[in-house]
């Protein structure tokens, strides 16, 4: 199932025009700009940055600013692809999902039990890039 789940995730992103990681290089100052006011002030609504769809907040082991970039499909089969700065420096499933991530070739998978899973990758630093299904 964890293989269906990533060939999943994967193949939705083939047909982005522009990589997460892309899309980091690029805005890297722009992205390190945003993560530092919202770890200041909480203002997560309040920041726009154009190819973000959506910028959202949650607790891991400290704090983690995702970036969705795209998402695609409906509920129950929606993905979502982006990027997030992790103030631990490590990997996360995305949104905090409580699941254990397991070390792939390019980086980490995570599955839930009702088929929602993941990937995510080290870019440099505390960032990383996330591919979701749900």
């Amino acid at each position: 199932m964890l293989t269906l789940c990533l060939l999943t995730v994967l193949a939705s992103g083939c047909a982005k025009a522009e990589s997460p990681e892309a899309f980091y290089a690029e805005n890297r100052e722009m992205l390190a700009n945003a993560v530092q006011e919202i770890m200041e002030t909480g203002a997560v609504d309040e920041i726009e940055i154009q190819g973000v769809e959506r910028i959202s907040c949650w607790e891991a082991e400290q704090l983690v600013v995702a970036f969705t970039l795209s998402g695609s499909g409906l509920v129950p089969e929606s993905t979502y692809q982006g990027i997030y700065y992790s103030a631990a420096g490590v990997p996360v499933a995305f949104q905090g999902a409580d699941a254990p991530l397991t070390e792939t070739e390019t980086g980490w998978a995570w599955a839930l039990e009702d088929d929602n899973c993941g990937t995510t990758a080290h870019i440099e630093g505390n960032w990383f890039t996330f591919e979701a299904a749900f």
